[in-house]
């Protein structure tokens, strides 16, 4: 499962990336073609980016690759330059549905959030799940019994026993205390007495 991509393309490199997507199998481009100063653009905006918000957080793709991309004057200059066929646009806003397969349809409707919904919903029925159906699956595959180990004392015998888990001769702690009972008779002997 992968999020739904929402981008505002309004350079050069972000166009680049929504012809990559373009010429993928197995994709999904809705793209909105607006104007800043437009009116019906200005107020249509607040609803389509309420929309997009919600759909985003609502729906989650299965395999395709989805990206909602709201394309500017700058972004089209550049759009037009890489496939000047399939961005013409008789006037702004635009709203357009694009797939592997070409533009499959384009939006004509009334201008609101129920409409625009409706539409997305119906444009990519087919690639799109419920995040909330996602995560609920997620959370039962962690909420499943963990298999548990049984430590008991023979088991812990058996396994200290074996030469992986024994202390080495030249462990640090093994070289700490040879190191130290040495030291220790050197000194005694130092002082003792000499016998004749």
């Amino acid at each position: 499962m992968h999020p739904i991509k929402i981008t505002q393309v309004n350079s050069k490199r972000a166009a680049g990336k929504l012809e990559e997507l373009r010429k993928k199998p197995n994709h999904h481009a809705i793209i909105m073609y607006y104007r800043n100063g437009c009116p019906p653009c200005d107020k249509m905006k607040p609803a389509w980016d309420a929309t997009c918000d919600k759909f985003g957080k609502r729906y989650k793709c299965k395999t395709s690759e989805i990206m909602i991309a709201n394309v500017d004057p700058v972004g089209l200059k550049f759009l037009e330059k890489m496939d000047s066929k399939f961005h013409t646009i008789n006037g702004t806003p635009s709203l357009k549905h694009s797939s592997s397969a070409g533009v499959v349809s384009e939006f004509n409707e009334n201008r609101d959030e129920e409409n625009f919904t409706n539409w997305l919903q119906k444009s990519l029925h087919d690639v799109i799940v419920d995040a909330d159906a996602d995560d609920n699956n997620k959370r039962d595959e962690r909420d499943k019994p963990q298999p548990q180990i049984k430590m008991d004392g023979g088991w812990l015998k058996d396994m200290f026993k074996t030469r992986k888990y024994r202390r080495g001769r030249n462990s640090r702690r093994n070289r700490r205390n040879r190191s130290n009972r040495r030291n220790k008779r050197n000194r005694s002997n130092r002082f003792k007495p000499y016998k004749k």
